[in-house]
């Protein structure tokens, strides 16, 4: 089956493959920049933070708020990176859209 083509890797091939820190060089330099930068942004903006919508640490959301009602809406879904990254990482990306 097509879908099941990663059954023909062996565990160290799948760990290489999912191992996106060393596909990318300079992956980490780029995530501190995302980090600061989010960091920065969830200190200035006008945010609810780590609202919950279920019951674990994990099931939260931030709300990033415009000056005016009315406007529309942007939903950014980070679809998770088990090894690294949460939804902080990414607070930077709703500056320009609020």
């Amino acid at each position: 089956m097509a879908g099941e083509a990663w059954r023909e890797f062996d565990a160290e091939t799948l760990e290489s493959e999912y191992d996106n820190r060393a596909a990318v060089p300079g992956c980490m330099d780029m995530i501190a920049a995302w980090q600061a930068a989010s960091a920065a942004y969830r200190g200035r903006a006008n945010a609810e933070l780590d609202v919950a919508y279920g019951e674990s640490t994990g099931e939260t959301l931030d709300l990033f708020l415009p000056e005016a009602a009315g406007g529309p809406v942007h939903i950014f879904i980070h679809g998770g990176y088990w090894r690294l990254l949460d939804k902080g990482d990414f607070s930077y990306l709703a500056e320009p859209l609020v």
